[in-house]
């Protein structure tokens, strides 16, 4: 979205020639074959984990901090891998997207009309909301060193990111439709 945000905003005349369908398509197909591969060097070094005694794992679903705690053996490198994975995964996305707002917000600046201005501040502002909420959860869960393990507090952020940032995204992004808007003002009124 940071890159279609990007298209529209720095080169408007020439967005419907380069978002086509192929490019939307690619796009896409990055993301899920990222999303696919990332986690795939994780569950080969955890084949080799040898693992005894309870087989219950204390979180909301099956993921990898949780499941290596079972784990009866040294798990050193599925940490440090499980890390530097994550660490790259974020990085990367985060600074593609702050580089392309940042390439927006250089274009937004130098508009001349203020309503041109209020206009692409407001197309923006609902994508980048979900972009913080979403990566701030999900970096204090997945960017950090396993030794510092809190189950509840796993459980909480876990939480956060699973289910609030969806529940969260709609509203997000219907307040930029005006009429949303004015009925919010107006059932608030109310109250």
């Amino acid at each position: 979205m940071a890159y279609d945000r990007y298209i529209a905003i720095c080169n408007p005349l020439r967005y419907s020639t380069i978002m086509t369908s192929r490019c939307c398509k690619l796009l896409v197909f990055a993301c899920w074959l990222c999303g696919f591969l990332s986690p795939v060097t994780k569950l080969i070094l955890v084949t080799f984990l040898p693992f005894c005694g309870s087989n219950e794992i204390h979180h909301l679903f099956c993921d990898l901090s949780p499941l290596l705690h079972l784990a009866c053996a040294d798990t050193f490198l599925n940490v440090i891998t499980d890390f530097v994975i994550n660490s790259c995964i974020i990085i990367l996305t985060s600074a593609f997207i702050a580089l392309t707002y940042t390439k927006i917000l250089i274009t937004i600046i130098l508009m001349n009309s203020a309503e041109g201005r209020r206009k692409a501040f407001s197309t923006c502002s609902a994508h980048i909301t979900v972009v913080l909420i979403l990566f701030g959860s999900v970096a204090f869960m997945y960017v950090r060193p396993q030794t510092v393990y809190a189950p509840e507090y796993d459980q909480l952020v876990t939480i956060n990111y699973t289910i609030l940032t969806p529940l969260l995204n709609p509203a997000v992004y219907s307040l930029r439709n005006k009429e949303i808007k004015r009925a919010l003002k107006k059932y608030l009124q109310i109250y």
